[in-house]
């Protein structure tokens, strides 16, 4: 739902699409390094393919996109993505499940909103909820 939505806003608004997909490690403790290198190239292929459908599905098939699977803290990843390439819309899907939020973003997802605006200068947006 959140992924049909942004296509929707894309080709609304003229503009391209990078999926940013993160795996915060607390997620994949005990994993060794082949089994974890297989979860993020799976996780690509299926991203990239349900962009793919979205597009087919929509009619689309100018979209620009890409799909970027980072590992880490989820709202410094994004930071630092938005803020190394100037970005001035970022929509998040959710829902967020709680028990994947670090302490730091315990107090929930309007927090990491507020915060994502605050230190980005990035319009944010949650969808898909």
């Amino acid at each position: 739902m959140a992924l049909r939505t942004a296509v929707e806003r894309i080709r609304d608004e003229v503009g391209s699409l990078t999926y940013l997909a993160i795996l915060d490690g607390r997620a994949f403790r005990g994993l060794d390094d082949e089994m974890y290198a297989a979860v993020h190239a799976e996780l690509q292929w299926l991203l990239e393919a349900q962009i793919r459908m979205i597009r087919n599905q929509l009619n689309f098939p100018e979209l620009n996109s890409k799909v970027l699977v980072r590992n880490g803290d989820v709202e410094d990843e994004i930071g630092i993505y938005v803020n190394d390439r100037d970005i001035d819309l970022v929509l998040l899907g959710a829902p967020v499940p709680a028990e994947s939020r670090t302490e730091k973003h315990a107090a929930g997802l309007d927090d990491m909103v507020s915060d994502l605006i605050r230190d980005t200068g990035a319009h944010v947006e949650v969808v898909g909820s």
